[in-house]
This record gives structure tokens, sequence and C-alpha cells, in this order.
């Protein structure tokens, strides 16, 4: 408002510069002049106008903080000076004044390092170090943008939490904190490219109160008259803190405290420039108390930078002491998760929650340790520009690929006698001629292939030969055979074994191949096993997982074995039915396949840099990271994000997870107004809710018939090929089960089985878990309600509140007096 009309006595559309602004004070010859209201180019210009003797000339006075006050805390040698004298720490640093001065030091600081230019806005010109090049090439530009040509080259605190304490003194030495603030980011990123809440989440009341009385302590040693903002590190791993830096202004940080506390920060400062103390000024929200009451906040406030990358795609999105947002959004909820979320949907960029194509890939499946689903690929799963070899051997398989996953099964020599692997081949080469010739239609051949593969289901599932693997040892001893190389030559992704034979999805790495692995396994397990003889069948059966359907069969087909065959709860399964579902390095299994299972996700190699280097879109590589099944520990050291901040996405995620589990099941894994009722208290939106649950279009009850809609839900189903596969398959059986695959090879028994257990779906199934999610969510009426922001968290009466919108269930009450 400071250039409207309305408000402002005079406009002046000029160049702020020392010989603009004499002309207009010339002019207009102004009684006083108010530098802390105007950011770092207000200051700047009170300072310069101030040297060059306009002030004096012109007499004007300097309201507020004085002058000596400003370049106290604006000169870094001077700052440093006064830090060390009221005994507040400082990093370690040096004050570089000329490139001579700064070439000396090249060869002394420790790198990395931070160079800070004096009298800058935005932290331009400054950066981090790593070598004495990037040292040499920053601190010039920084010498030449720093108005007093001066810079600090400090001591890298890099990791650190970063920690802001907005705070209010008068001219009589009172001194109040209106709020702090924790960045999300750690130390490294300039505070307006950083993720901030307010209050802090993560520190302890020694820490907190110890921060606290540091800050009151320098706003008293500089004399500032008006607001201020401290700006400090905290060690996450002991009670060190540094004190980084002080602006002596009203700053972008102060709107953001005046917005989070509701206590008008602007206007008190204002008010404390001419004359006013902190006990004289009202408190415009109450009404009834005084300024120097501290606020207090029982909700929490998250801010999110906003970036200018999607109208300059090829711009570097690396974010480091130099701010590039553009803007900023802030939100208000009762809890962390609510407020993160909201604010993430205010960003007003294509991703509303925690999915990230970038990260998951096209298929975006959604929950945490649940694969994204693309559409079938072409030419293979996995290094799709990677051919196919015939693999040579006494081995059944055909082909073997680079960074292949295979589905491996594997028998005790005595599970299927020779007379009954004779049968079966002499059944499927029957069926081979009788298809060759064309005396099958598509029904038949669906079939026949069903009943080739019940009859080895059944002869399999019944347990024949000696059983061995069920004794309690000798399971124990296979499940640690197979665990023994886990991510060292392989990764398992599933794994079962029954009680004559073995079921595992695997993947090779590092130059291992798959007869090796199985060579290992067996040899590893035979002379425990036997007595002398061949305790395992020299052949075995793989197969090599061709798409993202084929893997989530393939995953389904070995940890549902048990099941079909009638073990329940059996002990050696990964997954959901095994003793606790994790893999050896104590992950949800399904995470641990996520990140080489996907053809399209970024590689974990890619996605370890992008949640180290902090960029515009970390925060969704750091969900992608917990998605993954990292864990906190391991995202945490590569993100140095605080753990309470990860444990919470966690929760989000965990949510998600529930709410495409909904999606894969029809709604029969959890009531589902239970699961809305949850999703929306915790922070998701109708509309991530519905597309989570797979429910974006309309309701049954409005769509036309299936042939109609044919083609609008194959698109919108473009990431869900099992149900695409279902809706075909109810329109046309022949063409909804083809018998090729992508490679033109014959399909798998698995495959069709597979095929006609979705073909035998009613076409209503899914039209009816649509309609009860629409309804559900209908009949719930979930509708923001809305809470004050009062700066006294209730302890007044408010005057002139402000509200913010949650998913609760009684809004706060109005005074009467308010209600017209």
């Amino acid at each position: 408002i400071m250039t409207d009309p309305g408000v402002a006595d005079a406009l002046y559309i000029e160049p702020l510069n020392v010989d603009f602004c004499e002309r207009v004070i010339a002019r207009e010859r102004p009684d006083a002049l108010l530098p802390t209201l105007g950011g770092q180019t207000g200051l700047n210009l009170a300072t310069q106008l101030n040297d060059a003797g306009v002030l004096d000339k012109y007499n004007v006075k300097v309201l507020g903080t004085p002058l000596s006050a400003i370049r106290k805390a604006e000169d870094r040698e001077q700052f440093r000076a006064l830090m060390r004298e009221i005994k507040e720490p400082v990093p370690e640093s040096w004050i570089i004044e000329s490139p001579e001065q700064l070439e000396a030091v090249l060869e002394e600081v420790p790198y990395p390092c931070i160079i800070r230019p004096a009298y800058t806005l935005g932290g331009t010109g400054g950066g981090i170090a790593n070598t004495r090049e990037e040292l040499w090439e920053t601190g010039q530009k920084g010498l030449k943008l720093s108005m007093r040509s001066q810079i600090m080259v400090e001591r890298s605190l890099l990791g650190w939490k970063e920690i802001e304490y907005e705070v209010m003194r008068d001219s009589a030495g009172n001194c109040i904190t209106v709020c702090n603030m924790e960045n999300f980011d750690p130390m490294g990123v300039h505070t307006g490219d950083s993720i901030v809440v307010a209050p802090s989440q993560t520190l302890s009341d020694i820490e907190y109160h110890m921060m606290r009385t540091a800050s009151l302590k320098i706003i008293n040693a500089l004399g500032i008259e008006g607001g201020c903002n401290v700006q400090m590190a905290l060690n996450p791993d002991s009670f060190d803190y540094y004190i980084i830096e002080v602006n002596p202004r009203v700053s972008r940080s102060s709107a953001l405290a005046s917005k989070a506390t509701g206590y008008p920060i602007a206007r008190v400062a204002a008010k404390i420039a001419v004359g006013l103390t902190l006990d004289q000024i009202e408190n415009q929200v109450t009404g009834t108390t005084k300024a120097c009451f501290e606020p207090a906040l029982d909700y929490c406030v998250v801010k999110i930078p906003r970036w200018p990358f999607d109208k300059f795609a090829s711009g570097d999105r690396s974010l480091f002491t130099q701010m590039k947002a553009t803007g900023e959004v802030m939100a208000i909820d009762r809890t962390f998760e609510s407020a993160f979320m909201k604010a993430i949907r205010g960003l007003e960029v294509k991703q509303k929650d925690l999915r990230h194509p970038k990260f998951q890939g096209r298929g975006m499946g959604g929950g945490m340790g649940v694969p994204p689903m693309p559409p079938p690929v072409p030419g293979g799963f996995k290094h799709r520009e990677s051919e196919l070899h015939t693999r040579q051997g006494a081995y059944l398989p055909h082909w073997t690929k680079e960074g292949g996953i295979y589905s491996v099964t594997f028998r005790l020599a005595d599970s299927v006698p020779q007379r009954v692997t004779d049968e079966w081949k002499a059944a499927r080469e029957k069926f081979e001629t009788l298809k060759s010739r064309r005396l099958l239609d598509a029904r038949e051949e669906i079939e026949y292939r069903r009943l080739l593969s019940d009859n080895v289901e059944e002869y399999l599932d019944s347990g024949k030969g000696s059983c061995i693997l069920q004794i309690p040892k000798n399971g124990d001893l296979v499940e640690s055979a197979l665990r023994h190389f886990d991510g060292e030559r392989y990764r398992l992704h599933a794994w079962c074994v029954m009680p004559n034979h073995v079921h595992v999805v695997v993947e090779p790495i590092d130059g291992h191949t798959l007869s090796e692995i199985l060579h290992s396994w067996k040899s590893f397990t035979a002379h425990k096993l036997g007595d002398g003889g061949q305790v395992w069948q020299e052949e075995y059966y793989d197969h090599l997982v061709r798409n993202e359907q084929d893997y989530q069969h393939c995953i389904r087909y070995v940890e549902e074995n048990p099941g079909k065959a009638g073990l329940q709860n059996w002990k050696w399964v990964s997954g959901a039915q095994g003793r606790d579902g994790l893999d050896t390095h104590g992950r949800d299994a399904h995470a641990t396949a996520y990140a080489t299972a996907h053809a399209t996700a970024m590689p974990d190699e890619e996605l370890e840099q992008a949640i180290r280097k902090p960029t515009d879109e970390r925060l969704w590589a750091i969900a992608e990271g917990l998605r993954r099944g990292w864990g906190v520990d391991r995202v945490n050291k590569l993100s140095r994000v605080d753990k309470w901040f990860l444990r919470k996405m966690e929760t989000l995620l965990a949510v998600e997870k529930r709410l495409v589990r909904a999606f894969e099941t029809l709604g029969e894994s959890e009531p589902l107004d239970t699961l809305i009722a949850d999703a929306f208290l915790i922070g998701y939106p109708s509309p991530a809710i519905k597309s989570l649950l797979g429910a974006e279009f309309p309701a049954a009850n409005t769509m036309p018939n299936i042939p109609q809609m044919e083609a609008a839900i194959l698109q919108k189903l473009e990431n869900r090929p099992e149900l695409q596969s279902m809706f075909v398959a109810v329109n046309d059986m022949a063409r909804s089960i083809p018998l090729i695959d992508d490679d033109m090879n014959p399909r798998s028994d698995e495959d069709v089985t597979l095929m006609e257990s979705w073909a035998g779906k009613k076409s209503g199934d899914f039209f009816d878990y649509v309609s009860r999610v629409v309804a559900e969510i209908d009949r719930q009426k979930v509708q923001p309600v809305f809470k004050m922001v009062d700066t006294c968290a209730g302890e007044f009466e408010s005057q002139t509140p402000y509200y913010y919108g949650t998913f609760e269930q009684e809004d706060d009450a109005v005074a009467p007096h308010l209600a017209t």
C-alpha cells in the first residue's frame, strides 16, 4: 500500500539511488526518514544518503533504529566484533575488502565455506565455495556487488539447523520475541528459499530459551528500535549454536511472523519509530492488552517458497545462499501435517500432494511401498535398450537380460517324478500343435491353458516328494541362504519356501548371473539338507519379468502361494503373510522392490543426489525416498532434514499407502468411511483422496454404457493396466486376453491365469466402488471449520481476529458483538 495513491501523499517512479532520492527530498522537504520499513534497499539508501551528507543538508531526521546500529548489524567486521564483545558465538570467519585480501586467504580457509557480502539483498553475490577456484570466483563477484566492497568468508555450518527469532524492541529497552521460526531445510539454503515452520517444532525447551535469550541480548546490544530478525545455526547433535546475522529492519521474515501470529509488526515498528514504547501501544487484535504481550500460537504455520522455474525450465534449480524464490505461500492448520499439505496445494503447481512424476515415474501409484503402475512397456521391463539373449545350458529358461528381474522356481529332486514331468511336457506340446493349426478359438485356448496350469499347481500344492522343507530347521536354513547375499549379489523382491519347492523374485546386480545365484543357493543348502544324494532338481524354471503388470503378478503369486496350498500362517514367506513383512534391511518388502521395479522411476543413485542437493523439488524427492522404504535415518543423513519432519512425512505417506491399497482392492482393504475420515483429518483434500482412490471420474449411476465410455475410461486408467484389462475383457473377451506378450512370445500360464481373474470380474465392481467412494465423501460432508488467529491463544477475547480453515468438528465461537 506504500504506492497506493489513496495512502501516499506523493508517488515517484524513479531509480532508487542517491541522486534521485536527494531530488525527491529537495522537493518534498520531509522532516524524517524511516529506513527500516523499506527492506534492504531502504537501509542501503539511508546509509548512502547519510554518508553523502544529504540528510544533514536538508535537516532530515532518521526515525527508529539509529544508523549506527544499522552499521553495526550490516557491516560484517563491526558485527563480528560486537558479538565477541557480548560473548555470543560467531563462526570462524575472514573479512575481505579487496581482491588482494581474498587471494591471501584462498589457502587458509577451510572448505566448504560460505561467502556473505555486506549490504546486499537476498544474499546477492554470496554462495558456497567447495574449492579455492569457487571461492575466488564467488568472492570477486561478492566484492563487486557489495555496497561497501566487503564480504565475509565464513566456516561452513552446512547441515546445522537454521533458527530465526523475530524480535521487537523500543527506545526504553523493552523487548519481546514475536515469533520463532525453524527452517525445514538445513543451513546452506537462503531463508527466502527455505521451507519455514512457525513456531519451531524440533527444539527442546532448553534450546528454545537459550536462543531466545541470545536474541534479546543481541537486539539490546545493537540498540535496535523496532523490528529485528536474528538468524542462528544450531548443531542438531549438541547444544552448540552460532549467530549468523541480524537484519535490523522489518524483513520478509517479519511479514511471515506477522501473518503467522496476528501481531502487526510493521504497525508496532512505526509506532516505536515515532517515540511510543511497547507498553503504550495497544494490541489491535485483543483491544485490551498491550503490544508488549508475546503472541502464543495454538496452531502450526508452514511457509513454502514459490520459484519461477516453471517459466524458466532451463534454469539452474539448485538452491544455496543466494535467494531465487519470487514468492511464497503460507498455510495455517492445527498440525504440521495439515499445514504442510495445505501449503503444497497453495503453491499452484502440478503437484498437489507428495507425489511427483519426476521421481516416481508416470505411474505415480502413490502408496508407500506400492510401486506405481505404468502402462506395459513394449520390449521389456527394465533397461529397455538392452537386448535379450538366448541362455545356453541345461536349464529350462530361454532368455536373459541385463538389469532383468526374474521369477524363479526350483524344486526338491523328488518333488516331481520324471513320469509326471513327461506328462506335462506332452500336454503342452499337444496344446501348441492345436494352437498352431488354429483348431482352438480364443476361449478354448484360455480354457486349455487354465487346465494345464491347474493340473501343475494342484500337483505341486499337494506336497509330493519328501517335503523336507517344512521341517523348521530346514526352512530356516533355506531362508538364510536366500537372504545371505541380498543387497550384495542380488536383490530379493519376494520369496517363499514351500514344503517341496522354493519361489523367488530376484534381481541380479553387480554383474552376477542368475545361474550363479541359483548355484550358490543350492550348494549352500544341499549338504545340510541331504544324506549324500541329490537334493535339488538340476533344472529350474525362471520367468523374465516383462513389465509392471507382470511384476505385480509375480509378487502376489509368490506371497499368496502358501495360502493357495492351505498353509495358513506359513512361516517362510516374505511380504504381508510373513513373520514381519520385512526384508534383510528391515524395510517393507514391496518398498525394497520399488526402486528397482519401475522402469520410469528415478534410479536410486539419482534419487540420492536429488535428496542430498537442495532444489525447489527436493521436498518430493525426500518423500519418494521415504516411500521407497529408505527409512528416516538414511534420508536424514542424505538431506540433513530433521528426523521429526521426516517422521511427519512418513505419517502422511502411511495414509497415502492406505488409500492406494483401497484402490487396489476396490475398497476391501478397510472400511472406506474410516479411511476417508482419516485422510481428511490429516490434511488430504478431496481431489487428492479421489485421485489416490482412483475415483476421479463420475459415479457409476451417472455413467453411460461401457462401450460409450471405454475410450475415456481406458485413458483415465492409463496408469492401472490391470483395471484397463478388466474393462476391455468385459466388452470383448477374445480381444482382452491376447496370448502373446510384447516380445511376441507365448504368454506364461501365470499370465493367462491372472488375465482370467480380471476377465471374470463384473464391470459393475469398479463402478460400484467409485460410487461408494464418491457417496462416502459426500455423506461425511467434510467441509472446513474455522479456527481463530488471536495472538494470545484464546487467553483474551479478540476484537479483530482472522481465521484459518481446518478439517475439524466445530468452528471457534465468535463474540456476539462481532457476529454482525
